[in-house]
């Protein structure tokens, strides 16, 4: 993968009745495999006997509200439902 690629990363919480997606999309900005970064994560996989070969460093470039309703006649936007706003969009915060 090169550098300014993009990611996405989906993160979704169920809490009871109400369930939260939000689409973290990322720009990559580098991939590293040494350094105190990379041996963080080192030291917590090996507990896990999982092998590391490096790590990417992602920035954010937006996040998007994934949330969803199973009543198509009730899905409202995530402000009407109380929900957050992006804190970033195109890279840039709000």
């Amino acid at each position: 993968m090169e550098t300014s690629s993009l990611v996405s990363i989906l993160c979704v919480s169920i809490s009871g009745e109400r369930e939260i997606a939000y689409q973290v999309i990322c720009s990559v900005t580098e991939f590293q495999s040494a350094g105190p970064l990379y041996e963080k994560f080192l030291d917590e996989l090996r507990a896990r006997t999982v092998d590391l070969k490096g790590v990417w460093v992602l920035e954010p470039a937006d996040v998007v509200d994934r949330s969803f309703s199973f009543d198509a006649e009730t899905r409202t936007s995530s402000e009407q439902r109380g929900g957050v706003r992006p804190r970033y969009r195109n890279g840039e915060p709000n």
